[in-house]
């Protein structure tokens, strides 16, 4: 995270990536919005789009107070393939919305990049450097599919991670309180359901409200220590508990029976 204004920091892109307009006839266009999550965060996005080759390199930004917008970091950049019909895909349409980290994948294999040669660790020269190396993708017909990559990224690093949600145990946990919802309880806050870039892979968290009762419940975990704590906004620490089901069935008896 830099302190910088989030303009400034855009614009470091905006420069870096200028031969997408001047060589490729992308077209640049910036989108601002506040962030799904109650942190007082800004999403700031860079979006280059090819209406000729229907493709899409977007830059998403996040500056951690939308009203200085001093402290940025860069959340992801993901290259899109738009279908016949001119529909933008989702962020979770893995096959047609890929992160540039998967995309990296194919150099080696499908390119022939050699091992020998120096790769850049700094995020805009590691970007452009994929992006030349796999200009095919946004400049030709040529798509990966997403067995192509999986193939890949399970013979060289023995996992999967191309079309994956990485948020953890919060479908888990909405399926063991799903007892809830008949309550008068309603889910106000869920990981799952924001943007791929604002999810928290390290603390996830689901929200409940009940209107009647006037509570609300926040679960978040701690992925590393595989556990979770609950608070309300009558109790900062309400419920204790390790991720496994009977731990949330004791928060869900608790929750009803209060």
């Amino acid at each position: 995270m830099q302190k910088i204004d989030i303009k400034d920091f855009s614009r470091k892109f905006i420069d870096a990536f200028d031969f997408l307009t001047k060589k490729y006839n992308f077209k640049i266009s910036e989108h601002k919005e506040n962030s799904l999550k109650s942190d007082n965060s800004f999403i700031h996005k860079i979006i280059y789009t090819n209406s000729e080759t229907k493709r899409i390199i977007e830059f998403v930004f996040i500056a951690e107070d939308y009203k200085t917008h001093m402290f940025c970091r860069i959340a992801d950049t993901y290259v899109k393939r738009i279908n016949e019909h001119d529909e933008i895909p989702t962020y979770t349409d893995f096959a047609n919305c890929l992160k540039i980290d998967d995309l990296n994948d194919l150099i080696e294999v499908k390119y022939n990049y050699l091992e020998t040669q120096e790769y850049p660790i700094n995020y805009i020269d590691r970007v452009q450097f994929i992006l030349y190396h796999l200009e095919n993708i946004f400049t030709k017909n040529y798509w990966p599919t997403i067995a192509e990559i999986e193939d890949i990224q399970q013979k060289n690093k023995g996992f999967v991670s191309v079309g994956k949600q990485n948020v953890p145990y919060i479908s888990l946990i909405k399926n063991e309180l799903k007892e809830l919802v008949n309550a008068g309880y309603e889910i106000v806050f869920d990981e799952t359901q924001i943007p791929p870039y604002e999810q928290s892979f390290m603390g996830p968290s689901i929200k409940y409200y009940n209107h009647t009762r006037k509570l609300q419940i926040d679960i978040t975990f701690q992925t590393r220590d595989q556990e979770f704590y609950v608070s309300t906004n009558r109790s900062k620490n309400y419920f204790y508990g390790i991720a496994t089901k009977d731990d949330y069935l004791k928060l869900k008896n608790k929750i009803l029976n209060e």
